[in-house]
């Protein structure tokens, strides 16, 4: 163990103390013994130096034994003391006794004595130390137990740091405390909370964490190497060269620093400081890193907590979404405000072009990323999240050679929203995300799919009211009209056996049958189509043709397309629309059927009246018809026909001046 005890013999006989001292440290390789003749001079040395033991002679000029024990006991009530006189009596030993001497031992003659002394001295100071210790430990169990106490009540990240700090800050053996998080842009430890006059401090000082003079004091050192740091003596460590001006200002003596959680690598710190050096143990650095382990704990549980009430809160907004780029916007944003991840984004499938189009994006991700592409579903990172149905995390999207361009993102976490797209997160720090940011992303993602399933149900169900609406219109109305023809022309037949009665009769049936035929097509023709396949445009036309009563009227072929649809629903869509143009052009109307110009699917026209500008927003309408014969349903029919294929349609003038029906977005074969 090397000379570890220091021991001060005061004797007025230096020639005696001298002797003393040789065979003290010749009896034991652990004593290191230094000798005055002056009590007060002994009382200057204690002052200024550090020792473990005092000797001292019983009878001596100006200050006796005793009156050197009072003074040293004043100061220093736990500083071995053992008398070493020449004076023995039972008298000397009952006042030593009393007067709290550590040992009691009289001088005698040859050097054998010098071996009970050192022995004596050996165990005082192990007696003291273990007390000590003893102390320390008691001191930093309570310490823990009272952290302990206050993080059961702390409900937010902020709140656990708070308690810590205070807690070192009233403790016995700390004087202030701090905690910071390194900033990995500035290279600088930012303070989140501090007690004890830490404010003070840190007010004259700036730590870093980067490998410059002001980050390698122990902060910056328990910050990247993620263990504690010890500075015993500020005044002799080359560390604290930086700091140690204002340090000493402020009474500080020693230094340790805990590394806590970490983020991108760098460990948040709890630095705390004391007025006397050496004023953690190396158990008590231990016991302070499990304290760090528990700290860091607690600030995850109530980071967790903040996340999970901030998803509960989300949740609500999103169970009031309307459209699905509300619920990609809320989710983006949550994912920002909540969860901490200013770049991400939302992408949903476009089912059109089967690919994951950018719908919702924060302000980070498009600083970080700029303009995101279109990720065809199973190519790409997300477009192979969405296809495998699984959360893929890629420590370092800069080493994936798929063609994109991620600009400074590293880490990327890719998260399907069931069959709706993606909730991309990104993060310019490599290997940023762990298990538990996985898990909170899955929730935010599964809480954002239950709300486009309310979105979509919900625009199921408008769909829905609005066929029902057109049915209880038809109902009441339309079909009430020609009931009414019916009802009054009936005794008015059978009464006059006139044929105009009967002939308004059956018109009147055959109104009644028209509309519930189309009524009954409408409610058929539902969102989704039958397995499409490739089907012969220009046969669909001229089959449609067939089954229309079109008198005088003309087709015109003008198409050899292929397209991929659902053929009996296709044939329903251009039935409806020469069905159309008949009502509305009369028997000598044209129908021509052909390719639009720019390859972009069909297109049904005619030379027919047209239909007036201010009505075109309108024709697809259920039961909205120019027509007094028409019933209103039979666009209405192509538009939902349409829609179940992923088309859309609009109306405009044909080169003949009549009506063009166009359908977009039609896939076409070669």
């Amino acid at each position: 163990m090397g000379r570890d005890v220091r021991v001060l013999h005061v004797d007025d006989d230096e020639d005696l103390a001298a002797v003393a001292s040789d065979y003290l440290e010749l009896e034991s390789d652990r004593l290191s013994v230094a000798t005055v003749s002056d009590p007060e001079r002994a009382l200057d040395r204690i002052g200024s130096e550090s020792f473990d033991c005092v000797v001292s002679d019983y009878q001596m000029p100006g200050m006796c034994g005793f009156q050197l024990l009072e003074a040293v006991r004043a100061e220093y009530p736990d500083l071995p003391f053992v008398l070493f006189t020449g004076k023995g009596s039972e008298e000397v030993a009952s006042e030593a006794v009393s007067a709290g001497v550590t040992d009691y031992l009289q001088k005698e003659a040859g050097t054998e004595q010098y071996a009970v002394l050192a022995n004596r001295i050996e165990n005082a100071v192990a007696a003291a130390r273990a007390e000590r210790r003893a102390e320390r430990q008691e001191r930093i169990t309570a310490l823990v137990r009272d952290i302990n106490r206050r993080l059961v009540e702390a409900e937010t990240v902020a709140a656990v740091d708070r308690a810590v700090c205070e807690a070192f800050a009233d403790s016995e053996t700390y004087r202030f405390a701090w905690i910071g998080e390194p900033d990995p842009e500035t290279g600088e430890i930012v303070t989140r909370a501090a007690a004890g006059g830490a404010d003070e401090y840190l007010a004259e000082v700036t730590v870093r964490h980067d490998d410059t003079p002001r980050g390698r004091g122990p902060a910056g050192r328990a910050a990247r190497s993620g263990e504690v740091q010890y500075a015993a003596s500020v005044s002799d460590d080359e560390t604290l060269d930086a700091w140690r001006t204002v340090a000493e200002r402020h009474g500080v003596e020693s230094v340790v620093t805990v590394p806590l959680s970490a983020e991108a690598g760098l460990h948040d710190v709890l630095a705390v400081y004391a007025d006397t050096a050496d004023a953690a143990s190396e158990t008590e650095r231990a016991v302070l890193a499990e304290l760090g382990d528990t700290v860091g704990e607690a600030q995850a549980a109530a980071e967790t907590r903040r996340r999970l009430e901030g998803l509960h809160a989300v949740t609500r907004e999103l169970v009031d979404a309307e459209t699905k780029s509300e619920v990609a916007r809320l989710t983006v944003d949550a994912v920002r405000d909540t969860l901490g991840y200013p770049n991400n984004l939302v992408r949903l499938l476009d089912e059109d072009a089967d690919r994951l189009r950018p719908v919702a994006i924060s302000e980070g991700a498009a600083v970080m990323l700029g303009d995101r592409p279109a990720y065809p579903v199973g190519e790409g990172t997300a477009g192979r999240a969405f296809a495998d149905g699984e959360t893929l995390v890629v420590d370092d999207v800069q080493a994936v050679d798929d063609g994109y361009d991620r600009k400074d993102a590293r880490a990327s976490m890719y998260v399907p929203i069931g069959e709706y797209g993606t909730l991309s997160i990104g993060d310019s720090a490599a290997g940023a995300f762990d298990d538990s940011d996985v898990s909170l992303a899955e929730i935010f993602a599964a809480n954002a799919e239950a709300a486009l399933d309310r979105v979509e149900q919900a625009q199921t169900r408008k769909r829905q009211n609005e066929r029902l609406s057109a049915f209880t219109s038809v109902v009441s109305h339309d079909l009430r009209n020609p009931l009414s023809v019916l009802v009054g022309s009936l005794p008015l037949a059978e009464e006059t056996g006139e044929d105009e009665h009967f002939q308004r009769c059956y018109r009147a049936l055959d109104r009644m049958e028209r509309l519930i035929d189309d009524l009954l097509r409408l409610a058929r023709e539902g969102e989704t189509v039958d397995a499409p396949a490739p089907v012969d445009l220009a046969t669909i036309a001229r089959d449609a043709w067939d089954t229309v009563d079109t008198a005088g009227a003309a087709l015109s072929v003008e198409t050899d397309a292929t397209v991929v649809a659902d053929g009996s629903r296709l044939r329903q869509l251009v039935e409806n629309l020469v069905r159309n143009s008949v009502e509305h052009g009369g028997d000598a109307v044209t129908v021509t059927v052909g390719d639009r110009s720019d390859g972009d699917g069909f297109f049904v026209a005619d030379d027919g009246p047209g239909i007036d500008e201010d009505d075109r927003e309108r024709v697809f309408e259920s039961g909205f018809s120019t027509s007094p014969a028409g019933t209103g349903f039979g666009l209405a029919i192509v538009a939902e026909i349409a829609s179940a294929h992923g088309w859309s349609v609009s109306v405009t003038d044909s080169d003949a001046g009549g009506a063009r029906f166009e359908v977009h977005g039609v896939d076409t074969r070669e």
